[in-house]
């Protein structure tokens, strides 16, 4: 019976320490939101200068790293609920997320993780191609951050932070 409390006290650490990084994710996702000229556009990329570069590589790595932190934050959430998630696959824990009111749907975050994946693997190679995709990945970045905004609102609402 300890043992079930000290695990939930382990994830309840972990979780913590997922949210703080989510937090500062946010908050530079916020930032550079108001820094980069939209819509972004072929001649845009063609000439684009060290800074508005900074600023599309940092929007670009912060929304990749958001977008993985919030999925151990699934997981997360789902053990410290008492879910076995050893054998799940990822789309059964979206699916289990879309239930819980976190994810607008799986099928939406499948297409976030996609473009997120697409844009990470592809920028360097051939920025040009991926002027449709950087400007889908800035539309998007809302979304994001309203999961993230619902995991805070499930985590006060099921007072998983009792102290």
């Amino acid at each position: 019976m300890f043992e079930m409390f000290g695990m939930f006290d382990k994830k309840i650490k972990i979780l913590k320490k997922i949210l703080t990084e989510c937090d500062k994710h946010k908050e530079m996702l916020k930032y550079l939101l108001n820094k980069i000229e939209i819509p972004i556009t072929e001649d845009k990329i063609k000439y684009i200068d060290l800074n508005e570069k900074a600023i599309i590589d940092s929007l670009i790595f912060r929304f990749s790293k958001l977008q993985d932190r919030l999925a151990k934050i699934f997981y997360t959430l789902l053990q410290i609920l008492g879910e076995d998630t050893d054998n799940l696959a990822f789309i059964d824990i979206l699916n289990k997320m879309e239930k819980l009111n976190i994810i607008p749907s799986t099928e939406k975050y499948l297409e976030l993780r996609k473009l997120r994946n697409v844009i990470v693997h592809e920028y360097e190679l051939n920025q040009l191609l991926l002027v449709e995709e950087l400007n889908k990945l800035i539309e998007n970045v809302n979304i994001l951050l309203d999961i993230y905004e619902n995991i805070l609102k499930f985590i006060y609402q099921r007072n998983l932070f009792k102290n």
